[in-house]
């Protein structure tokens, strides 16, 4: 998804989100069975876009109802 409207959360944004470390999302990139969203860089900043976080979300909520 590549909407030039999305907003972009930061590392720290998604640590207080999930109320977990640096630490714990580095864990997530690294494990391709979550398929947690992959940032982007910007200016030499990783960013994440809000609409993929979303959507990894709602598979989550998805796949714990199944």
């Amino acid at each position: 998804m590549s909407d030039t409207n999305d907003e972009y959360l930061t590392g720290p944004d998604l640590d207080r989100r999930y109320k977990r470390s640096s630490q714990t999302r580095w864990r997530w990139s690294k494990d391709p069975s979550l398929g947690f969203p992959k940032p982007i860089r910007i200016k030499g900043r990783l960013l994440y876009r809000k609409s993929e976080i979303e959507e990894w979300e709602r598979s989550l909520a998805a796949a714990r109802a199944a």
